[in-house]
């Protein structure tokens, strides 16, 4: 396991993550970690790199987290309605 959740990138390389619990989960029975490549997807769920099927009722895909705009979506004006960006 600790193979499996150890980045291959150096610290601060890619965005910390902070354990809210997420390491626990990964011990409980119901839980699998896998992190063999996804070959493709069919209409029982994933199928995996190595041949392995993965029955699933969903996929949740992520785009990731860019910290460079995180907050370029935000817009934030002052009293006299003049926009932080824009001053």
């Amino acid at each position: 396991m600790i193979a499996k959740v150890t980045p291959h990138y150096p610290p601060f390389g890619k965005r910390i993550l902070l354990d809210n619990g997420w390491y626990k989960t990964l011990l409980r029975k119901n839980v699998d970690l896998v992190t063999t490549g996804i070959a493709r997807m069919d209409s029982e769920g994933a199928v995996l790199e190595d041949g392995t099927k993965l029955p699933l009722d969903m996929l949740v895909l992520a785009t990731g987290y860019d910290v460079v705009r995180f907050l370029t979506a935000l817009q934030i004006y002052g009293r006299s309605g003049v926009s932080l960006r824009d001053t």
